[in-house]
């Protein structure tokens, strides 16, 4: 078991348009885990021909440490490339790529949810989302998190796994100062989607948390 730290940043204006957003005093500072049972989805991160510098040093410098970290803990990481290739410096050993057998159906997700189920043999504890535009692609692709949560609690049995968003493992906030519209994606989108996903969905900071909180542990 390891604790992974974590905190959700709340604006004023998400706290006054979300009448059901739980107070600050019943927010869990940390997620206790089996490092075996995490999960990663990695969304739209393409192939290095397909990124802006921007991108690509996100990718290698935060995504990828984060991916080693799970796979070397024991946890399976899985890519949802969408259009484009994914990024090969992302892929171990062991890694599954939805590759073209989801598209932008939101009822993909279920394929996503059964790929899921069966690697480990039952619900993963926690799945982290990295990717492309947090607005967008980490929340509203099939493999994200609205429509994972969303036909997740439809199933015969629900899903029961945590949502996890490392901050800066998003180009959203990777470019928040070179593309102001990221910034403001972030701000409006990103929290209010995971909000909506009540109780299960939380922020980190860093990927650095995460890797920091695996150190060691080999499954």
């Amino acid at each position: 078991m390891v604790t992974i730290p974590h905190a959700r940043r709340f604006t004023e204006v998400t706290l006054q348009n979300w009448g059901n957003v739980p107070s600050y005093d019943q927010i869990v500072k940390s997620i206790d885990v089996n490092p075996s049972r995490i999960a990663v989805v990695v969304i739209d991160v393409g192939a290095p021909g397909s990124n802006c510098a921007q991108i690509e040093n996100c990718t290698l410098t935060k995504i990828k440490p984060v991916c080693d970290a799970v796979r070397t803990a024991g946890g399976k990481v899985f890519h949802a490339p969408s259009a484009a290739a994914a990024h090969p410096a992302l892929f171990g050993e062991g890694d599954f790529d939805f590759g073209t057998t989801i598209s932008d159906v939101p009822s993909h997700a279920q394929i996503v949810l059964n790929k899921l189920k069966e690697s480990f043999c039952g619900w993963p504890e926690l799945i982290i989302h990295m990717g492309y535009a947090a607005d967008r692609c980490l929340m509203t692709r099939p493999a994200g998190i609205h429509w994972l949560a969303w036909y997740g609690d439809r199933q015969p049995a629900p899903l029961t796994a945590k949502f996890l968003l490392p901050c800066d493992c998003t180009m959203a906030r990777e470019v928040y100062q070179s593309v102001p519209l990221y910034g403001s994606r972030w701000q409006t989108s990103c929290e209010t989607y995971a909000l909506y996903v009540e109780g299960r969905s939380h922020t980190v900071w860093n990927g650095k948390s995460i890797v920091d909180a695996l150190a060691g542990v080999t499954g």
